[in-house]
């Protein structure tokens, strides 16, 4: 018999507000709160099938069949109904996962989701993974990084959230689907992220996202919003580009809860994984303009730095691709 997972909980002071949601039945999150959420895990996710997560010391090894995590609203509904009780322990589930933070004060949910997440996956950059193997052993488990190795798990697929204000305080619950944290079994699999569907073998008919180099369950379906103030996003979407010189300054100016300035539309960015203020002009190589080899299905890479490297025309400038999170061979030089 399978043994159950380990849990684990966590306490911090930070920082909701309740909101109207579309997709799944809960009024607590909206859609955007939920593709936000969704977002966070897989770009953390990526970070990691492409060998890019930080430890203490330097990267967790690359892995692969590492899945892209799909919103489901029953584990949002089980999550929701385990964060209105206000109880700061562990709820009896059946192999599905669970996280858990209180956090004080007062901050848009989508805040508080990702406050979570970021505070959960640090345990990795804390505290690192002693197994060589990556095993998840009691040994591992014991240095406590068990919402980490939760989140990064690599037969994982499914996440759903829910937030309650507790007191002061309040209480974030997060269910994954199927479970992690199982002793003895690996967090994920080592090796190199995927890059062809052929790669993808834990669940039959899965694709793989070249991009984020995360497989793909063939039930997957991205959050689709549209909401009042022009803001429409799905998530994930690594091409929603807005670089560092056309975030609106200071602090990136988060913009859900507040207007843009003049000449500035709030949009999710792939570089600041948020909701931002940014200019209408790119200043970065778009999807389109990368120069592409082995079958259109990898970008050529380049130095930074302003060496350009192997590129060559009409694909002459070395610059940043937010798509592929990399400076890459590109056809324009933009924004220039």
């Amino acid at each position: 018999m399978r043994p159950l997972p380990l849990t684990v909980l966590v306490f911090v002071t930070l920082i909701a507000q309740g909101a109207f949601g579309a997709m799944c039945p809960s009024t607590t999150l909206t859609d955007t709160d939920r593709a936000t959420m969704a977002n966070k895990h897989n770009a953390l996710r990526s970070t990691l099938a492409q060998g890019r997560a930080q430890t203490q010391t330097g990267f967790a090894p690359a892995g692969k069949n590492i899945y892209k995590l799909q919103w489901d609203c029953t584990l949002e509904a089980s999550a929701q109904a385990w964060a209105n009780t206000c109880k700061f322990e562990h709820s009896v589930r059946n192999d599905v996962g669970e996280n858990l933070m209180l956090i004080g004060g007062s901050q848009p949910i989508s805040a508080l989701l990702t406050g979570a997440a970021d505070s959960w996956w640090s345990e990795l950059r804390e505290f690192g993974i002693s197994d060589s193997r990556n095993i998840l052993t009691p040994a591992v488990f014991d240095r406590g990084v068990g919402h980490f190795t939760q989140m990064a798990w690599g037969n994982t697929k499914k996440l759903g959230c829910g937030v309650a204000k507790c007191g002061t305080s309040n209480l974030i619950v997060c269910h994954y689907g199927p479970s992690g944290n199982y002793l003895y079994e690996p967090i994920y699999q080592l090796g190199a992220a995927c890059k062809l569907n052929s790669e993808c073998t834990t669940y039959p008919g899965s694709a793989c996202n070249v991009i984020e180099g995360l497989c793909v369950d063939p039930a997957y379906k991205d959050i689709t919003i549209d909401t009042p103030g022009g803001i429409s996003t799905s998530a994930p979407n690594l091409n929603n580009r807005c670089s560092a010189t056309e975030m609106e300054q200071p602090s990136k100016a988060l913009c859900l809860s507040s207007p843009c300035s003049s000449g500035y539309t709030c949009k999710y960015s792939a570089v600041a994984l948020n909701y931002i203020c940014c200019a209408p002009a790119p200043n970065d190589c778009s999807s389109t303009d990368v120069l592409m080899y082995y079958g259109g299905t990898m970008p050529v890479y380049c130095p930074i730095l302003g060496n350009t490297g192997q590129c060559m025309a009409p694909y002459s400038y070395c610059m940043y691709s937010p798509s592929w999170r990399q400076n890459v061979c590109c056809r324009q030089n933009i924004g220039k």
